[in-house]
């Protein structure tokens, strides 16, 4: 966008030039060629600083990544390819000399008188004569123009053989380019929405329906000023459903397509649309395009409201209004940059929202440490301690009346064979895998605070959930990972057992409790003969193992489970697990158990959790028992993922250097090519110190539309992504929505800064310009 940006500013520049070098004989061929030719040593000069300059940020990264998971004990080391250098060199080579190929040929694109008398061009989309027979042919003559290219040369002959080249020349026009577009967009809404439910191609398709239509107005001379307006307010309204909504109607969280509810009156309604990660882009995209275009389309009316503050600021109101009139009077160019800003800001804004809400949904708050303070782990390989509160008060060195909850759950890491569900054809037969199995006793099934996502029928709340696990045999919870151990971005785990046919059971409760059969096998690792040296204890495994009818009744969701890893096994009772286990093994089950306790304490501050941990693992130092405070670990991880957001944040505010670059290119610029106008201001009365704040207040205004309007945006995209019902796996999450004010308005302000002082030094340079020299300057 910048590039393109700077050669329409230079083609603006040029342009009685341009008109004169037409007017002698150069073609418009000539013309496009000497731009690219410019636009080429820019391309190869600035991609290879630009392949090196990557080189720096990725070692950079690279260093504070690795800090970032040194608390995992993962190394990461910078590594460089030639090739992997070469091949970014020439792609951004490449990319960048299509954009120079397109903007040249735009820039060539001009009439002759009126570059020569540098006579504005008249009304885009408009026309003197203007019929749906025109239209008919325009869009024909457009066709024409793509057969041309597709398929290459053959179609260039067909054209040339069957003369259709003077047909093209004499019916093109962009209203017919309008009319391609919205058949294309049509197609675009049918093939995704009732043909493939790609929901990518019918947002799309949508958008550029609504894009292309007011061109069509425009054409029968209709105020472009009040269709755009309409038409981006109408895309903004599409893009932002189902706000405001939503936040008023609870039901209207699946208000967000008006074209499939219309066409469901007469039950023609298409199915759920699928979309992923590229949503995020066509978004920004799309709504970016419309925000600007209102903003540019209404821009009389920013003039007005800066008319207003007249009777307070006299003396600056003329240098305000200046500064807002010039910009908005080369509309084209002033919206390019703030779309720029908008669509930068609008993917800082969501990705710090996005990640600072899973951040607190995910290793925050009492659902993801289940309502304790304190866990105490005996590993496998070492012997349980059955009584944990008898042991501590036996040692007289930690304070047991501190400590009002001991929980315990025995977990075994197994490999099993469960068989799916006889209902559902998803799944036949035997599924295989591996599968953690942990029994609470009845302490935990009591106190702990884990979410319970999805009920069978007959259950209201988790209460009823965990009271049914303690009082009836074989009643089992599993973890969402259970259900889908890939998650939402990606395949199914091998490590663990996947049911697919129960991917329904996210969302929805009242499903009947369904059951599975669980015959463990033996672990891989226990082929090791190894395993059993220096531990005194003996494994044995049974020959065979009878299998386990589970019924289970309830999803614990993925909030629940992503800070203990415990609580998105299969959770049953304990005297389930000893149903299953204990009762086939020997001493040697200590190689296949860890058994872990979860304190809950009277005093449940930070603080006080970390010195009953010390305290415990002092105590029972000599057992090989490690004891952690909860809220460590979570602070831990969450500073963690925190840096690692902050870091990909940063490298993401880069991309708002492309912005501050395009402002500064535009106020050096517009020092010379306003050269005249600044003498004619100075001749008028206008002091330097007006002329510099004119030309300051006019960078700040762009860069200040484009960072709000990409705030604004960032913020209803976001809310309504974690507000939607599939969000997070489904809508059985507690949902606080969150916005991380600081860190988004440090990135912003850092980029606001860093604009205003590119700013400075033109601003400057204009308010210096002697009114004699400034006047004489053509």
């Amino acid at each position: 966008m910048l590039i393109f940006l700077t050669f329409i500013m230079l083609a603006a520049e040029r342009n009685s030039e341009m008109g004169m070098a037409r007017a002698i004989g150069m073609k418009r061929i000539n013309l496009t060629e000497s731009f690219i030719a410019e636009g080429i040593g820019y391309n190869l000069g600035s991609a290879l600083i630009g392949a090196f300059l990557g080189l720096g940020v990725a070692y950079g990264l690279i260093q504070a990544l690795s800090q970032a998971f040194s608390g995992f004990g993962v190394t990461l080391a910078f590594n460089m390819q030639p090739q992997s250098l070469i091949i970014a060199y020439t792609g951004g080579a490449v990319l960048t000399f299509i954009t120079v190929v397109f903007a040249s040929w735009r820039a060539a694109n001009l009439n002759i008188v009126r570059a020569i008398r540098n006579i504005p061009e008249p009304q885009l989309f408009s026309e003197s004569v203007s019929s749906w027979k025109n239209i008919l042919f325009a869009t024909v003559a457009s066709i024409i123009s793509i057969l041309r290219f597709v398929p290459p040369v053959i179609g260039f002959i067909i054209v040339k053989f069957l003369r259709l080249n003077g047909f093209r020349k004499r019916y093109s026009s962009s209203v017919g380019w309008a009319m391609l577009g919205i058949i294309f967009g049509f197609y675009l809404i049918y093939w995704g929405g009732w043909q493939n439910n790609q929901e990518f191609a019918y947002t799309s398709g949508l958008s550029i329906v609504l894009l292309a239509m007011p061109i069509i107005g425009v054409y029968f001379g209709r105020s472009p000023a009040k269709l755009y307006s309409i038409s981006s307010l109408i895309l903004l309204w599409f893009w932002l459903l189902p706000l405001p909504f939503n936040i008023f109607i609870d039901d209207a969280k699946t208000w967000s397509d008006p074209i499939n509810a219309f066409f469901n009156l007469f039950g023609l309604g298409h199915e759920k649309l699928d979309g992923n990660i590229e949503m995020f882009f066509v978004s920004g995209i799309f709504m970016t395009a419309a925000s600007t275009m209102f903003i540019i389309f209404n821009a009389d009316k920013i003039v007005g409201i800066i008319g207003l503050g007249g009777r307070w600021f006299k003396e600056l109101v003329p240098a305000l209004k200046i500064a807002v009139s010039f910009p908005l009077a080369s509309k084209f160019r002033t919206g390019m940059t703030i779309a720029m800003f908008t669509l930068v800001v609008f993917g800082i804004v969501v990705t710090t929202i996005l990640n600072a809400n899973f951040t607190r949904l995910f290793l925050g708050g009492e659902t993801s440490t289940g309502g304790y303070q304190v866990l105490v782990e005996t590993p496998p390989g070492i012997k349980p301690i059955k009584n944990l509160a008898s042991t501590l008060q036996a040692s007289g060195e930690v304070d047991i009346t501190s400590i009002t909850q001991f929980s315990r759950i025995d977990t075994w890491a197994i490999n099993v064979e469960a068989q799916d569900h006889p209902d559902i054809e998803q799944v036949d037969g035997m599924v295989k895998g591996k599968l953690n199995i942990s029994g609470a006793n009845s302490s935990f099934l009591k106190s702990n605070a884990l979410n319970i996502k999805g009920m069978a029928e007959g259950y209201e709340t988790a209460e009823d959930i965990f009271i049914a696990l303690a009082t009836n045999k074989n009643y089992a919870v599993i973890g969402e990972r259970v259900i889908d151990p890939g998650g939402p971005f990606g395949d199914p785990s091998n490590d663990n057992i996947a049911l697919p046919a129960y991917e329904e059971l996210r969302t929805t409760s009242g499903w009947k409790p369904f059951t599975m059969i669980i015959e463990p096998k033996r672990p891989e690792y226990l082929e090791s003969s190894e395993v059993s040296e220096g531990s005194g204890l003996e494994e044995t495994w049974p020959e065979q193992v009878e299998k386990t009818q589970i019924t289970v009744i309830g999803i614990i969701d993925a909030a629940s489970e992503s800070l203990i890893a415990d609580f998105g096994n299969m959770l049953v009772s304990s005297v389930t697990l000893n149903q299953i286990f204990d009762d086939r093994f020997d001493e040697g089950r200590q190689f296949f158990m860890k058994s872990t306790h979860y304190l809950q304490l009277k005093d449940t501050s930070d603080q006080s959790a970390l010195s009953v941990a010390n305290d415990i693992e002092s105590t029972l130092f000599g057992t090989g028992v490690q004891a952690t405070s909860i809220a460590k670990v979570q602070a831990d991880q969450t500073s963690q993922s925190q840096s690692f957001q902050i870091l990909f944040e940063a490298f993401m505010g880069l991309g708002l250097l492309v912005g501050i670059a395009a402002l500064g290119v535009i106020s050096f610029r517009a020092v010379v090519e306003r050269r005249q106008q600044i003498g004619m201001l100075r001749a008028i009365g206008f002091t330097r110190r007006m002329t510099a704040i004119a030309f300051f207040v006019e960078a700040s205004f762009i860069a200040f539309i484009g960072i709000g309007l990409g705030i604004v945006l960032g913020i209803g995209l976001s809310y309504n992504l974690l507000s939607s019902p599939d969000a997070l796996g489904g809508g059985g999450n507690e949902f606080s929505f969150y916005v991380p004010w600081f860190r988004v308005f440090w990135f912003l302000t850092l980029a606001y800064v860093a604009a205003m002082l590119m700013t400075l030094i033109p601003a400057r340079k204009a308010s210096k310009i002697a009114v004699a020299e400034a006047l004489r300057y053509e």
